[in-house]
């Protein structure tokens, strides 16, 4: 076998490959007796049937797989071996000359594209300036704070009927386009908080419930956002876009929750015993737990503004026609020219961004632990348990929560992806002069929704 890389440019290449009969003839004849002995034809038993009909009928099948075989491994080990930087996947080149006598094998070519990434280089420097806005905490956001706090370590009760805030523990069902349950389709029981159900329709109707009643909803309604959905009904986030809304929920369970009284018994289970002692000191860290909440949105608003800084910086060339085609043939469903060239711009920027990452990842020699990932996914959970008022799960309970999230390949995807993002904005925060800018939740907003 004989293979060459042409060239074209920087950021496109050309890969010749020339077969011998010797490169892949054995294991061709031993694809088709392996298939002999498993193959059923009417008249023949079982593996019985001979082997000249065997390779008339599969022979060129069982070829051309074998012949791919070779070609992807010779690709794949010429890339490792010189260290080439591709992107996307090699594509087969439209070429007359390519290809052999299929009906009798011998010596066969192949040309396949390349699209290299480019040669870059990005050094951060104390030369580099950007803002990281702090939301300034005012008493309105302690107050709310002070009435969720008091929720979370409340007691739990089971009313007969459901009110505006109570938890319900419910059964969902998939519903087909006439109001059936599904057969094969999706199944769980989770809860569902009536506080945090935005849509006034749905919430209605969930309030005055009780144990049995059945209620048909439009699914997407009950949570906040995608990723909510993802977790709520265990499905992966391809199914979740493409997710008949409307479901059957059955009331298995109604809890209220009274919030506790704001004594020493709160704040200490708030806080830890003895760390804070009053009404005062409670608000008072109340307001430094919200500024600590907070960082996650000046996080965000961060990364946009030093993401589009460093894109601008770069400035990076794409070989744009070889992604363009790659997309075409990769996109599992149809896609036309002009959803191609309207998307195209977004795509580029974010497999720009991806090369900018795995540059300063290389470079500040960044790595991620398991720690790192039970950390975060602990955090998650956390979170999730504060945000529908559930109370403080023990150190067991959060960690056995955390295994169960990271045992989901796409919520190990995504507790994954946080942890690199953090890892790679601390980095980018240690090498770039970085200047705290205090502003009112509303101009914040303001900011994150401008455009950029």
């Amino acid at each position: 076998m004989k293979i060459q890389q042409e060239n074209v440019d920087q950021l496109n290449a050309v890969l010749n490959i020339d077969l011998a009969q010797e490169d892949y003839m054995a294991n061709y004849e031993k694809a088709l007796k392996d298939y002999g002995k498993k193959v059923a034809l009417p008249g023949f038993r079982a593996g019985k049937v001979p082997a000249a009909i065997v390779k008339k009928r599969f022979g060129k099948q069982l070829l051309a797989d074998e012949i791919n075989k070779v070609i992807n491994n010779s690709i794949t080990a010429h890339i490792q071996e010189n260290k080439l930087e591709v992107l996307g996947n090699p594509l087969p080149r439209n070429n007359e000359s390519d290809g052999g006598d299929w009906d009798n094998p011998a010596n066969f070519s192949f040309s396949y594209e390349l699209g290299l990434a480019p040669q870059f280089e990005i050094k951060l420097s104390s030369k580099d300036k950007e803002s990281f806005h702090i939301i300034k905490v005012d008493e309105e956001m302690i107050n709310k704070q002070v009435s969720d706090i008091a929720r979370r370590y409340g007691k739990l009760s089971t009313p007969e009927v459901s009110s505006d805030n109570d938890l319900l523990v419910v059964d969902l069902a998939e519903l087909g386009e006439n109001g059936e349950v599904l057969e094969d389709g999706i199944k769980g029981s989770t809860t569902v908080s009536l506080e945090f159900v935005k849509d006034k329709a749905t919430k209605k109707s969930l309030i005055g419930k009780k144990i049995g009643d059945e209620v048909t909803v439009d699914v997407k309604n009950l949570v906040e956002n995608e990723h909510d959905l993802v977790r709520m009904l265990n499905i992966t986030n391809e199914q979740a876009k493409e997710l008949n809304a409307k479901f059957s929920l059955i009331v298995k369970e109604v809890r209220t929750l009274t919030p506790a009284e704001l004594d020493q018994d709160l704040f200490d289970k708030a806080f830890g015993p003895g760390t804070v002692s009053s009404d005062a000191e409670f608000r008072t860290k109340i307001a430094e737990q919200l500024q600590l909440n907070f960082v996650n949105d000046s996080n965000r608003l961060f990364k946009r503004d030093v993401t589009n800084r460093l894109l601008e910086k770069t400035a990076l060339t794409l070989p744009d026609e070889f992604l363009k085609r790659w997309i075409m043939a990769s996109n599992e469903r149809p896609i036309s020219d002009e959803q191609l060239q309207a998307d195209y711009p977004n795509y580029a920027n974010g497999l720009k961004w991806q090369l900018i990452e795995n540059k300063l990842f290389q470079e500040g020699g960044l790595k991620i632990e398991n720690a790192d990932l039970m950390g975060e996914a602990k955090a998650i959970m956390a979170d999730q348990f504060a945000r529908y008022g559930i109370p403080m799960a023990d150190e067991e309970m959060l960690t056995q929560s955390a295994q169960r999230l990271l045992g989901n390949r796409e919520e190990m995807r995504y507790v994954y992806e946080q942890v690199a993002e953090k890892k790679l904005m601390s980095y980018i925060k240690e090498n770039i002069s970085v200047k705290d800018v205090e502003v009112s939740f509303d101009d914040f907003v303001k900011l994150a929704n401008a455009e950029k």
